[in-house]
């Protein structure tokens, strides 16, 4: 798919698939190091280790952490191997193409869904938990195990951030959406978007997704890297911290 197609159809659907991003050695390369991490060969930060809840006391954890881990966070900015990620020219031609020149990293997230037990994440937008404006960033997630309907792969109703951020109920569970947003103006279809290992899917932060629990006994790997152009804005009061120029420049006063 061209550069401008792409850019399009992510716009009027808010995501767009981008296959084979990665090839099967960069794959390889990028699994293996993470389970190097999670066995604890390469030095990495331990707090940035989150276990899946429900097997938060369960012996698998010390016999291999990748059957219980859910999430691992900032290996982009943590760890050598993931960092060359950010600099990858494919990653670098499809974020600028929907974003425009100048962009940034915002954060990373290893997303797990060990066999059997990956849990699911409901319906939910991604930027109204992130202080920054305007809300229109995208998270590149790809796949480094072949992402299918059985074990979790994502889920999107497709327009739906044309509606702008809705109400989020913490009561409900993290990023849980209140009930009604089945309710949303046009009814936007909801597509599942299954995906090769080494593809990847581009979604705006706005747009509502979801994952259903792995029901499969393979693992689901999924790296999700957020970006932002680097005019964006940072809206806490807390201080701003120092975010990495993936291309192009920076702006006095933003991120």
């Amino acid at each position: 798919m061209q550069v401008e197609t792409q850019a399009q159809q992510f716009w009027d659907d808010g995501f767009v698939k981008v296959p084979g991003l990665l090839n099967p050695d960069e794959v390889s390369r990028l699994n293996a190091r993470l389970d190097a991490i999670l066995a604890g060969t390469i030095d990495f930060p331990q707090e940035f280790i989150h276990i899946e809840p429900e097997q938060a006391l369960s012996p698998l954890q010390h016999i291999d952490r990748a059957l219980v881990v859910r999430k691992v966070s900032n290996l982009c900015t943590r760890d050598a191997v993931y960092r060359e990620l950010l600099q990858h020219p494919r990653v670098v031609e499809t974020i600028t193409g929907l974003l425009g020149p100048d962009v940034k990293l915002l954060n990373d997230q290893m997303l797990c869904k060990p066999a059997r037990y990956g849990s699911a994440k409901p319906y939910h937008q991604d930027s109204p938990y992130w202080p920054i404006q305007p809300m229109e960033l995208v998270t590149m997630w790809i796949a480094l195990d072949e992402a299918t309907p059985e074990n979790g792969c994502l889920r999107y109703l497709r327009g739906s951030h044309k509606n702008g951020p809705l109400a989020h109920d913490e009561k409900l569970g993290h990023h849980r959406l209140p009930e009604g947003w089945r309710d949303l103006p046009g009814r936007p279809e909801e597509v599942m978007v299954p995906l090769a290992a080494g593809s990847a899917v581009c979604h705006h932060s706005l747009v509502l997704h979801e994952t259903s629990p792995n029901t499969s006994w393979n693992r689901r790997r999924g790296l999700s890297v957020v970006f932002m152009r680097s005019s964006s804005r940072w809206t806490a009061d807390s201080p701003q911290p120092k975010f990495y120029c993936v291309s192009g420049q920076s702006f006095e006063g933003c991120v």
